[in-house]
């Protein structure tokens, strides 16, 4: 007894055997720095902020124009993107203001969901300290005036 069904021919079978082998995995896009992987970088005004902990860059396109390079101007960690990673963002202003417009303003984001926040925070701290982001820069003065002040923020 045969198991194909009348009329079948064999190209038949196999197009439908290979209609069920499951796709292999695309190669996931974005870039790795220090052995953390980020996503491609879109937009601020387009984003779509993942629901999820993590570490994220702000980015601006390379001062050359040439929109395959970027430069960070801020990076930062967070317990929720889509929470955090707003217009709101008590540094938006300076990002955008170090853009020079809101179309040359990029974010990437990198989940870290299985990262408690003090790994989070570790992670960003080596992120800054390797490229001394501008933004980051004025952040940290910003809260060391505070500080002096002893104001907390």
């Amino acid at each position: 007894m045969s198991n194909r069904i009348k009329g079948e021919n064999i190209l038949d079978t196999l197009n439908l055997i290979q209609s069920f082998k499951p796709a292999c995995p695309a190669e996931p896009s974005g870039f790795t720095v220090m052995g953390h992987t980020f996503t491609e970088p879109v937009l601020f005004r387009l984003r779509r902020s993942p629901i999820s902990p993590g570490v994220f860059a702000i980015l601006i396109a390379d001062r050359a124009w040439d929109t395959t390079d970027y430069e960070v101007i801020y990076v930062g960690h967070c317990d929720d993107f889509s929470q955090h990673v707003t217009r709101v963002h008590e540094h938006y202003e300076t990002w955008v203001a170090e853009a020079g417009d809101l179309e040359n303003l990029y974010v990437s984001f990198c989940p870290t969901p299985a990262l408690p926040e003090a790994q989070r925070r570790a992670v960003a701290s080596s992120l800054i300290a390797h490229y001394n982001p501008v933004c980051n820069q004025r952040a940290g003065k910003q809260f060391s005036i505070g500080a002096l002040l002893g104001i907390a923020r």
